[in-house]
């Protein structure tokens, strides 16, 4: 009887892939590997300024609490005292000098304006995490600072996401791990072009953003400044209609221009010094301000000057020296540093997107 032959060739013809097929195969993997990747990177850096967002929202509704309960007080000793030295030349201005310098002392951003208790240790950082300064002056101002009538706040109602320590010093970090930055009163940011007290000439201290000497109140200064408030601070808006005065050019606790005009009779020169001095202390004369919390976003590029730097205008949020000479081209680069921002007046407006 003969035996069935079963033949094998077929049985053993697929027992591989092709090089073709294994090369789409892991091309198919590749590609859904980097669609996972590109995805979860997203995802990473949503989480990361959504947590941002929180933390900035979080201390700036303690913030304003407690910028609140400072203007409840009773300045009217002080306000006395400083008519009485000569500083005031009455009450009204009296009350308002004694409110700035309530809130400069209260509410630091620097050791120029407090280094006393609970500030003392915070010269300690400039060495090790220099950009760290007015993160942890606000963090201090928080956790250890006069609550003036508000709820007390303490280490507590932080997480360790929320803060970094260097050299027994805590201050407030973004999600990025990057110091958040805290600007008293950013009145650079607020009032733009470069006649800044609006006497038509170009004085110490008034910024010569595009080199020419001379004052440049609608160039492509004032368009710059005008776009970074859009992009830092969309939530501070005004109506014009039937104002005589734009409402960015009054100060909150000066709404008739008291002290600018009590220096009417001041010499040219003694009115320039006593316009910068009260800029470098206090913020620009006739100026609206409200503190600026910030963070430099997923690129950890700040952008303005540095809060710790009285000397460049760093306290009035100016535009950053390195990127003046660009300013005057008036394009989109000129303001990419700081488009990813986030702060506590554009939270609710998608900064940093």
């Amino acid at each position: 009887m003969r035996q069935l032959q079963i033949g094998t060739s077929h049985a053993l013809k697929r027992q591989g892939f092709t090089m073709l097929e294994l090369l789409t195969v892991i091309g198919i993997i590749a590609l859904v590997l980097s669609t996972f990747a590109m995805v979860l990177a997203n995802y990473v850096q949503a989480a990361r300024v959504s947590a941002t967002r929180a933390t900035i929202s979080k201390i700036d509704a303690i913030l304003k609490d407690r910028l609140q309960g400072l203007r409840k007080q009773d300045f009217t000793d002080a306000a006395q005292r400083l008519v009485d030295s000569g500083t005031a030349g009455n009450l009204d201005i009296g009350k308002t000098l004694a409110i700035k310098q309530a809130y400069r002392f209260y509410f630091p951003q620097q050791s120029a304006d407090n280094s006393k208790p609970p500030f003392d240790q915070i010269s300690t950082l400039t060495s090790s995490e220099p950009n760290a300064e007015s993160a942890a002056y606000l963090y201090s101002i928080i956790t250890r600072g006069a609550t003036f009538g508000t709820p007390t706040v303490d280490e507590t109602s932080f997480t360790s996401s929320e803060t970094k320590t260097e050299n027994g010093i805590t201050y407030f970090v973004d999600a990025w791990g990057e110091p958040l930055r805290y600007y008293r009163s950013p009145t650079r940011l607020f009032w733009q072009g470069e006649d800044l007290n609006g006497n038509g000439s170009l004085d110490s201290g008034e910024p010569d953003v595009d080199g020419n000497m001379a004052v440049t109140p609608t160039s492509t200064v004032a368009s710059l400044y005008a776009q970074a408030r859009l992009i830092l601070a969309p939530n501070v808006r005004f109506s014009t209609a039937g104002v005589r005065v734009h409402p960015l050019r009054i100060d909150s606790d000066d709404r008739l221009g008291r002290l600018n005009r009590s220096w009417g009779s001041l010499t040219a020169s003694q009115y320039q010094n006593t316009w910068t001095q009260f800029e470098l202390n206090f913020q620009t004369v006739d100026t609206f301000s409200t503190p600026l919390i910030l963070s430099a976003g997923p690129d950890k590029e700040l952008g303005l000057a540095s809060p710790m730097n009285s000397f460049s205008s760093g306290q009035d949020a100016q535009a950053a020296k390195s990127r003046r000479a660009q300013l005057k081209n008036e394009t989109a680069a000129d303001i990419e540093l700081i488009t990813d921002n986030l702060t506590n007046l554009n939270t609710q407006a998608g900064g940093g997107n």
